[in-house]
């Protein structure tokens, strides 16, 4: 039987078919309170199934230690499973794993900590993304997972050493990790120190940084230093807008959503090329969503100075100042663009902004949810361009059939899906747009998975 590799192993449910398969996801349902008994019921960023078969996590583990084909690992427990049974759980080496998805841990003592970093020495990407109070300072030392280089990280303000003492400036301290990072998701916490990123070991190699945080404004001047940066997103977070008006000077915030956008990358006080994100000649990705809380004279400076040659992707989803002619130049100006996402934005149709057949010559994709859009016209757009991948809503692409010689439009997609989305998602860029299954136009972050 051949080797199937992108398969999901999901506790027992495939251990009869387990040679030959490289991924795994261990997860206890919320209704076991066992604390040791698991069934997987969560999509992890390594693959995602159903299944109703308990296992015990210990044998599991040993299990997967025997076959020695699990590359990715993902182990989502939630509440209710102490440390010294996990600790224990852990076998001395699994060396062939190289993905660890550990994104649900609620809590990490630093022997479970330290046992990660004795079992996975072959480490290459770790999701921390949701890890709450954490002594994991011996994951970050110099002896810890030499092969690293993707990275998810979140709650940093609660990370502590080996005696449970909360470690300040966290940030500083990874700036300095001599790792071969190439891609950093850094999320819900506060990040005020930039200058260490401007001079990271891994500078060179760093392609790919996300931030969903408090930031201060020094974060453009040390992202103009990552040369070979090609994705940059930024979802800052923001919940004291008066703070933050201080922290960044004489700029009047207008945050009245849940994001603080980046109003800085040009603002007055900033105005030189080194502050804004055209000095990035490499980027190909930028993500920049829920941007309604922008004054139109920063958007302006933002459109203006945004030269990036090599941009392929743009998600500029929920920017609410956007105008028509905003629009417009954008597309003029951002011709390579392949993926571009304008949904939730605020024009009065999308017949002012409709793009020409001549328009956009590369684009694979055209996403533009809860936009006000003359249907007709954009039907006889894509009967023009059928190359190009257009969602006008969720669940759904423009998709047409033939009928007696006539075109006849679909009102419902009945292909699958997922199948589209994962292949869209294995070309480069598919990454700054936004979640496309959301129903709700307020609700962009209804997926809480890490996909990474």
């Amino acid at each position: 039987m051949v080797a199937r590799h992108v398969v999901s192993i999901v506790g027992w449910l495939l251990v009869q078919n387990f040679p030959g398969n490289d991924r795994c996801c261990l997860s206890r349902p919320s209704s076991d309170n066992s604390g040791s008994t698991f069934q997987f019921e969560r999509t992890s960023i390594f693959g995602q199934g159903k299944c109703a078969c308990k296992f015990e996590l210990m044998n599991v583990l040993e299990i997967l230690l025997v076959s020695n084909d699990v590359r990715r690992l993902s182990i989502d427990f939630g509440n209710g499973v102490s440390q010294t049974v996990l600790a224990e759980s852990f076998p001395e080496r699994m060396i062939n794993v190289t993905h660890l998805d550990i994104g649900i841990f609620l809590e990490l003592s630093d022997v479970v900590a330290t046992k990660i970093v004795n079992c996975f020495p072959n480490l290459e990407v770790l999701n921390m993304g949701r890890t709450g109070e954490a002594q994991v300072m011996s994951m970050f030392s110099e002896d810890a997972f030499p092969r690293i280089r993707r990275l998810i990280l979140g709650h940093l303000e609660n990370f502590c050493d080996a005696r449970g003492n909360f470690v300040k400036d966290f940030v500083e301290r990874l700036w300095v990790w001599r790792r071969p990072l190439t891609s950093i998701l850094l999320r819900g916490f506060q990040i005020t120190n930039f200058e260490g990123l401007k001079n990271a070991p891994f500078k060179l190699a760093l392609s790919e940084l996300h931030l969903e945080a408090h930031i201060g404004p020094g974060v453009f001047d040390a992202v103009s230093n990552l040369v070979n940066l090609t994705i940059f997103t930024l979802n800052p977070i923001v919940d004291d807008e008066d703070r933050l008006a201080q922290r960044f000077g004489p700029l009047e915030l207008e945050a009245k959503w849940s994001y603080l956008v980046p109003s800085i990358l040009c603002t007055p006080e900033n105005s030189t090329t080194s502050y804004c994100l055209g000095c990035c000649p490499q980027l190909q990705s930028l993500g920049i969503a829920g941007s309604r809380s922008l004054r139109e004279e920063d958007i302006h400076k933002l459109i203006k100075r945004l030269h990036c040659p090599q941009l392929q992707s743009l998600g500029i989803a929920g920017s609410r100042s956007l105008r028509e002619e905003d629009i417009h130049k954008l597309i003029k100006r951002l011709q390579n663009l392949r993926f571009l996402d304008l949904s939730d934005i605020n024009v009065a149709t999308w017949n002012e902004v409709m793009l020409n057949e001549n328009d956009l010559p590369n684009l694979r994709f055209l996403m533009l949810h809860f936009v006000s859009i003359d249907m007709e016209a954009l039907e006889k757009f894509n009967l023009k361009r059928p190359e190009v991948i257009i969602s006008a809503h969720p669940d759904h692409f423009i998709n047409w059939n033939m009928l007696d010689g006539k075109v006849v439009f679909n009102s419902h997609f009945d292909g699958d899906i997922n199948a589209v989305l994962n292949d869209l998602d294995n070309e480069p860029g598919f990454c700054c747009m936004s979640r496309f299954l959301c129903r709700n136009e307020n609700d962009f972050d209804c997926d809480d998975v890490d996909d990474f």
